[in-house]
C-alpha cells in the first residue's frame, strides 16, 4: 500500500473503508432471548448485566465473568483494582451499527489498576460467546485511569459477527498518564485524547506515555488534536495511524498483522518529535503528510547519531507540507565558537524514506540553535531519499544578527530554506514562491525557484533574498534592533548603522565572568528574542505618559467652563462682582497605548487633586490661581517588564471670560515630578540580568486656551460649539540605573512636546430647578489633532551602556488623532455652591482612555 498526495483518493478510500466497518449494518440483530441463552451456556456464577450497571473495583477479584443480556453501559466505580483482578466480558448481543448510540460501553473513571508480577496480565478481556463468533460492539473508556506495570486488555479481532471494540484513553483532569509494560491486543480503534459516551466522541487534551508497551493488531490508531502520545521503547501494530496531535519518543509503528506496512496519515497541525534526546521513530510503511505537519529534530554534532530521525520504510508523500524545526540537543555541551565549528563541520539526517515526492521541505532554526547558524538542505530529498541538513556560519558578518532581528519583527518569525537547485524538465515555465511563519524565534528567508524547458538543455535558476516583503512601513529602527546592533558592533569592533558599540570591544568582562564576545558567539535564537526584554524603550514610552498627565491637568483646570478633555463641567457659574470662588477638583483615568511597527504597548494610570481660587471675579469672568498633586504610573509593558511611578506637584494661573454668548478660557502652569523606574532583566545566554532601578526628575510646562459660543436651542437645552488649542513640553532628567547586571543603562536627558488643536461641542439640558438648587445633564464630544505626533510617530531617547556604548531607543506615542466624549451631571447648591460629576472616554490613534472626576466650588 502506498500513501501520498498523488494517490490521496486511494489512501482516503482505504482509510474510510476501515472506518466503514464501524458503521455498516450488521447482518442480523441478536434478540435478548437468544442472548440470555448464550449467557446460560457460560454456566453458574456469571454476572448478568443489562441497561446501566456499576461495578465495584473489588468485584474484579477473583477473576470474574460478566455477560450482557442486552445493550449495557458499565461504569467501574472509582477505586483500586487488585493485581489479580480481571473481568472476562461477553456480549452475545450485536447491533445495527447505523444506530450509533445503541452499542455497549465499559468505562473506567478515576481507577487505579495495580501492577502485576507477570507481563500481559489482563484486567479486561472481551470474548466471543461459546461456540459462536458473536461479540457485540463496545466502547472501552479509560478516563483518568492509572495503570500499573504488566497489565493488559485483550480483545477479539473484529470480523463477521464480532463487532468493533474501541479503546479510548483520556485525561479529563489534564494530568499526564504513564503506562509501563501495557498491552492492548486487537482493538478496532485505539484513540488517545478522546472518550465516547453514548456514541458521542469527546476530546480531552491528554499526554500519554507508553513505556516498554505494545498495541498489537489494531485497525486504526489515533492521536487527536491537542493530545500527545509519547513512545518509550514501544511498538504499535496498526493498519492506519491517524495523527492530528503530537507523536514523540523512541518506538516503532508497524502494519497490522498480515496487512503489510502501516498507512500513516497526518493532518494540519500534527507534530512529530522523534527521540527523547537523540533517538529514532520508525514507521514501517508509507507516510502521507496531508496537511501542514511539523517535524522537530534535536541535533548533536558530537554524537554517533547526530540527529533525531524519522525513519520511514516506505514512501513519504506530501513532503511540501513538512516543516522541520531544528533544535540543539540538551546533551550537547559546546558553546560559542566551538559550537559553531561543530555544527558547520557536520551534517544531520533528520528524515529518511524509500522516496520523497518533493524537495520543498521547510527548515526552521529553533530557539535553542545558535543564532549565527543558517540551515540548508545538503542534498535534494527526491534524489537521496533523505532530508539531510547542513549549516553555515554567519558570525563574521557584523550585520547578520541585527538584520535577523529586523526580519523577525517584519515577518513574525520563521526561517525557510529551499533546497539546492535541481535540473528537471517541465512542459511550461513555472515559478514557486514559498514562505512560512512560525512562532519559533527565527528568521525567514524567501526563495524563488524557476524551472524552464527548451528544446536542447533544461535549466534551473534559483535566487534568494533575505529581505521579506513589508506589509507596513516600520520605524527607522526599534529598541530591540538598536540593542542587538550595539552588542554586535561591540563584538565586531566596527560601527553598524551608525552605532559604534562599546569602546572596550569584545574582550570586556561580563557580570558572569565571560567576555562580551563569548556571550555574543553563544547566543541562541531564543536569546536573540530575549534581547527584546532588556532594552530601555519604556523610558521613551514614559514621556507619552508625562505629556498625557499635563493634558489631564490642563483639562481639569479648563473645566472652569464646559467641554473639557477628560471631565465634564457645566456648573452654574455665579457672575457678580462679589462672586469669587474657591474650588477643588479630583479626577483620574486609566489608559493604554498600543505599540505599532515593533514598538511596545503599555498601560498607564493618572490621578490628580487640584485646588484653586479666583483672585479677581466679575460678571464678565475671573482670573485665578491653582496648585495640586498628581500621581502617575506606567506598567505592563508588553515586551519589557518595567514600571514607572511619579509624584508631581504643579501650580499655575487660569482665566475665564464671558462676553454675550462667548465662553473663553485659558490656563498655564508648571509641574515638577520625582520619578522611579524598575525593570526586571532576565538572563540572556551568558549575559546576566537583574533588577535595574533608577530615580530621576522631570519638569514640564503647559498653556491651553478654549473658545466656545453658546446656542440656546430651547429654554432647557443649550449647545456650545468650541475650538481649543494647547501646548505641553516635558524635560525628562538623566536616569542612571543600578542592579541590572549587564543591562544597566544611563538614560540621557530627553524632551518631548505635544501641540494639540481641537474642535467639539458640549451640551446641557435642565433636569430640575428648585429654590435650593439646580441640576443639569451635560455631555460633550470633541476631536483633537496632535501635530507633534503627526510629525513623529514615536519619542526618541539616547542611552549609554558601559558595555555596549551609546544608542537610541524609541517609544510609541498616543498618536495624532483622538476622539473624546463624556456624560455627567452638574448643579448648584443654594446660591454659593456648585458641583460636577462625570465620566469620559477617549479613543486615541494608538490606544484608549477612560476617566472620571468630581468638582466642587464655593462662592465667597
Amino acid at each position: 500500500m502506498r500513501l501520498g498526495n498523488n494517490k490521496s483518493a486511494v489512501n482516503r478510500a482505504g482509510f474510510h473503508a476501515a472506518t466503514l466497518v464501524f458503521t455498516a449494518t450488521a447482518a442480523t440483530f441478536l434478540a435478548p432471548a437468544a442472548a440470555n441463552a448464550k449467557c446460560d451456556a457460560l454456566g453458574a456464577g456469571v454476572l448478568r448485566a443489562s441497561g446501566s450497571e456499576r461495578l465495584d473495583p473489588s468485584s474484579f477479584t477473583p477473576s470474574s465473568v460478566i455477560c450482557l443480556e442486552r445493550r449495557t453501559e458499565i461504569v467501574v466505580s472509582p477505586g483500586t483494582i487488585p493485581a489479580d483482578g480481571a473481568y472476562d466480558y461477553y456480549s452475545p448481543v450485536f447491533f445495527d451499527l447505523k444506530r450509533a448510540s445503541k452499542v455497549n460501553s465499559f468505562t473506567f473513571i478515576g481507577n487505579s489498576i495495580e501492577s502485576a508480577p507477570s507481563p500481559g496480565t489482563n484486567f479486561l478481556r472481551l470474548l466471543q460467546a461459546p461456540a459462536t463468533d458473536d461479540l457485540g460492539a463496545t466502547w472501552i473508556n479509560l478516563i483518568d485511569v492509572g495503570i500499573g506495570a504488566n497489565r493488559a486488555i485483550t480483545l477479539t479481532e473484529q470480523s463477521g459477527d464480532t463487532q468493533f471494540q474501541n479503546v479510548y484513553i483520556a485525561s479529563a483532569s489534564s494530568s499526564p498518564l504513564t503506562y509501563t509494560s501495557f498491552t492492548v491486543a486487537n482493538p478496532s480503534l485505539f484513540a488517545v485524547g478522546q472518550y465516547n459516551i453514548v456514541g458521542q466522541n469527546f476530546d480531552s487534551a491528554t499526554e500519554l506515555t507508553l513505556k516498554d508497551s505494545s498495541i498489537s493488531n489494531a485497525l486504526i490508531t489515533s492521536v487527536v488534536a491537542g493530545s500527545e502520545l509519547k513512545l518509550d521503547n514501544t511498538t504499535i501494530d496498526t493498519r492506519f495511524f491517524k495523527l492530528d496531535g503530537k507523536l514523540s519518543g523512541n518506538g516503532t509503528i508497524n502494519g497490522k498483522t498480515g496487512a503489510g506496512g502501516t498507512g500513516f496519515l497526518t493532518s494540519a497541525g500534527a507534530e512529530i518529535r522523534p527521540g527523547n534526546s537523540i533517538g529514532t521513530l520508525s514507521i514501517n510503511g508509507d507516510m502521507s503528510f496531508q496537511g501542514a505537519t511539523s517535524l522537530v529534530s534535536e541535533l548533536d554534532p558530537t554524537a554517533s547519531q547526530t540527529a533525531d530521525l524519522l525513519d520511514v520504510s516506505g514512501d513519504i508523500t506530501g513532503a511540501d507540507n513538512l516543516t522541520a524545526t531544528l533544535e540543539k540537543d540538551s546533551g550537547y555541551s559546546g558553546a560559542g565558537a566551538t559550537e559553531i565549528s561543530d555544527f558547520i563541520n557536520s551534517t544531520f539526517v533528520i528524515a529518511r524514506a524509500g522516496s520523497f515526492d518533493s524537495d520543498s521541505v521547510t527548515l526552521v532554526e529553533g530557539s535553542s540553535l545558535n543564532a549565527h547558524l543558517s540551515a540548508s538542505l545538503a542534498s535534494p530529498p527526491t534524489q537521496t531519499s533523505q532530508v539531510e541538513v547542513k549549516f553555515s556560519d554567519n558570525s563574521p558578518t557584523p550585520t547578520f544578527l541585527p538584520t535577523k532581528v529586523k526580519t523577525i519583527q517584519q515577518t513574525g518569525g520563521g526561517k525557510q530554506v529551499i533546497p539546492p537547485p535541481v535540473t528537471t524538465t517541465t512542459t511550461t515555465p513555472t515559478a514557486t514562491v514559498t514562505t512560512t511563519t512560525t512562532t519559533t524565534p527565527t528568521v525567514t528567508t524567501t526563495t524563488t525557484t524557476t524551472t524552464t524547458t527548451n528544446t536542447t538543455t533544461p535549466t534551473t535558476t534559483t535566487t534568494t533574498s533575505t529581505v521579506p516583503t513589508q506589509t507596513t512601513k516600520p520605524p527607522v529602527s526599534t529598541p530591540w534592533v538598536d540593542l542587538v546592533t550595539a552588542v554586535s558592533a561591540t563584538h565586531n569592533e566596527t560601527p553598524i548603522d551608525g552605532v559604534s558599540g562599546g569602546s572596550g570591544g569584545g574582550n570586556q568582562i561580563l557580570a558572569g565572568g565571560n567576555t562580551v564576545s563569548d556571550g555574543y558567539l553563544s547566543l541562541t535564537n531564543g536569546d536573540l528574542i530575549t534581547f527584546n526584554e532588556v532594552h530601555a524603550e519604556p523610558y521613551s514610552s514614559n514621556l507619552t505618559v508625562g505629556l498625557e498627565h499635563l493634558d489631564h491637568i490642563a483639562a481639569s483646570v479648563m473645566n472652569r467652563i464646559s467641554g473639557s478633555h477628560d471631565v465634564l463641567d457645566k456648573a452654574n457659574q455665579v457672575r457678580d462682582a462679589q462672586g469669587r470662588a474657591i474650588w477643588l477638583d479630583a479626577s483620574g483615568l486609566k489608559g493604554n497605548v498600543d505599540g505599532k511597527d515593533g514598538l511596545g504597548s503599555f498601560n498607564y494610570s493618572i490621578a490628580s487633586v487640584i485646588g484653586g481660587a479666583d483672585l479677581l471675579a466679575s460678571d464678565q469672568g475671573s482670573v485665578g490661581a491653582f496648585a495640586g498633586y498628581g500621581y502617575q504610573r506606567m506598567d505592563e509593558h508588553d515586551t519589557v517588564d518595567q514600571s514607572f511611578s511619579a509624584q508631581s506637584g504643579f501650580a499655575g494661573l487660569y482665566g475665564t471670560l464671558y462676553r454675550d454668548s462667548w465662553r473663553l478660557a485659558a490656563s498655564g502652569g508648571y509641574s515638577y515630578s520625582a520619578n522611579k523606574g524598575k525593570r526586571n532583566n532576565p538572563n540572556v545566554g551568558l549575559f546576566t540580568g537583574g533588577r535595574a532601578e533608577s530615580d530621576f526628575d522631570s519638569h514640564a510646562a503647559f498653556v491651553a486656551a478654549k473658545a466656545g459660543y453658546e446656542l440656546p436651542l430651547t429654554t432647557q437645552f443649550k449647545l456650545t460649539p468650541f475650538a481649543a488649542a494647547s501646548y505641553a513640553h516635558i524635560w525628562q532628567g538623566e536616569a542612571r540605573e543600578t542592579g541590572g547586571g549587564d543591562f544597566n543603562y544611563t538614560v540621557h536627558a530627553a524632551t518631548a512636546d505635544a501641540v494639540l488643536t481641537g474642535l467639539g461641542f458640549d451640551w446641557a439640558a435642565d433636569v430640575w430647578t428648585t429654590d435650593t438648587g439646580t441640576a443639569k445633564l451635560v455631555g460633550f464630544a470633541r476631536y483633537d489633532h496632535d501635530w507633534s505626533a503627526s510629525a513623529d510617530s514615536a519619542h526618541d531617547i539616547t542611552v549609554t551602556s558601559d558595555l555596549f556604548g551609546t544608542f537610541n531607543q524609541t517609544g510609541q506615542n498616543r498618536g495624532a488623532h483622538s476622539v473624546t466624549a463624556g456624560l455627567g451631571f452638574v448643579g448648584s447648591v443654594g446660591s454659593a455652591g456648585a458641583w460636577r460629576l462625570g465620566v469620559a472616554g477617549a479613543l486615541n490613534e494608538h490606544g484608549e482612555e477612560i476617566g472620571a472626576g468630581a468638582h466642587f466650588s464655593w462662592r465667597f
